[in-house]
Parts: C-alpha cells; sequence; structure tokens
C-alpha cells in the first residue's frame, strides 16, 4: 500500500487509540502545574535529571524521554516538575516506554501544531513493542502489515503518519 493511502488509514486509528484507550492505561495526579514555560519539563530517570523543553522541536515530556533514549531505562521516568498537562499524545508515547503515571494529564489539546516525534519511537515495531504501545495495535497492524520496511524507516514517512494523526485529533 503507498504511503499516501496508509497514512491516513493509520492517523485516524492511532488517533482512535488516543483517544478512547490511553487514558484508561495512564494515572493522573491531578496535580497542579509549576508555573513556567507551557512545554518545560523534568524528569529523572534512575536518579538522573532531564530537563525538556520545547526549544528541542518535541513536547517537554518527550524531550526528556529523548535525552534519556539510549543511557536509562525509560520505565523508571518520574517526573520532577511540568508546567502544563501532559498531551494525549505525550501520554501514548509515555505508557509505550512504561511510563502510566503523569502529574496532570489534559482531557483534550489543541498543542499538536507542528508535532513531532523522534525516531527512536517507530525503532521497535515488535508486537506488544514500543511502537505497538504508543500507536495502538490496530493502527500497528496497518504500519507494519502494509507498508514496506524502506516506507517505514524514512523519516519523513513517520513524521507524514505523525502530522496526519494530529490533524485528525485537532479536527475532534
Amino acid at each position: 500500500m503507498p504511503l499516501n493511502t496508509a497514512a491516513p488509514v493509520v492517523a485516524n486509528l492511532w488517533a482512535k487509540y488516543i483517544k478512547n484507550d490511553v487514558p484508561g492505561n495512564m494515572t493522573s495526579l491531578n496535580l497542579p502545574m509549576t508555573p513556567g514555560q507551557a512545554t518545560a519539563c523534568t524528569m529523572t530517570f534512575n536518579g538522573t535529571a532531564y530537563n525538556g523543553h520545547s526549544r528541542s522541536g518535541f513536547h517537554g515530556e518527550v524531550d526528556c524521554l529523548n535525552q534519556a533514549y539510549a543511557r536509562e531505562d525509560l520505565s523508571s521516568g518520574q517526573f520532577i516538575a511540568l508546567s502544563n498537562s501532559v498531551c494525549q499524545v505525550c501520554a501514548a508515547v509515555l505508557y509505550g516506554v512504561g511510563v502510566t503515571t503523569v502529574p496532570n494529564m489534559a482531557g483534550s489539546s489543541k498543542e499538536y501544531a507542528n508535532y513531532r516525534l523522534p525516531d527512536w519511537v517507530f525503532d521497535d515495531e515488535s508486537e506488544g513493542g514500543v511502537l505497538y504501545r504508543i500507536i495502538g495495535k490496530e493502527a500497528w497492524h496497518v504500519w507494519t502489515n502494509h507498508l514496506s520496511e524502506a516506507t517505514r524507516g524514512k523519516t519523513a514517512s513517520r513524521q507524514k503518519v505523525v502530522t496526519e494523526m494530529t490533524q485528525v485529533l485537532r479536527n475532534n
């Protein structure tokens, strides 16, 4: 299946998963947010603190994960400070790596403009793996079984699906 055909299918299934399934997998402590930039975040992984910010091109939580990736067990992530509620896409990414408790989670969000994810999010395509837990079983099935490995490996292909998924979320 060509990317232009598959991307909207994956995007719609992923958005459905984010809206319907991800919130049930997460625990929100409903804590007040730390004043500051809307996308600033500090998380620790095995005792090492990482400061995330939108300057990186990612939301603060994803920036923390991206900095810790390859050095830390991402499932050990704990929030120290967060200046805004975790958006639903970030909640899916956090769930995908094994972080299931957040200080505060947004019920919905319009913060998806120019949303990006690091390539490593897509690298573990195994059933039950990181990507599977981030995009959900149905979207994962279309992604892995209907697109070639070469297409799935391209940053542009990955970002096209992310962009389309966030567009679906913005419009709902």
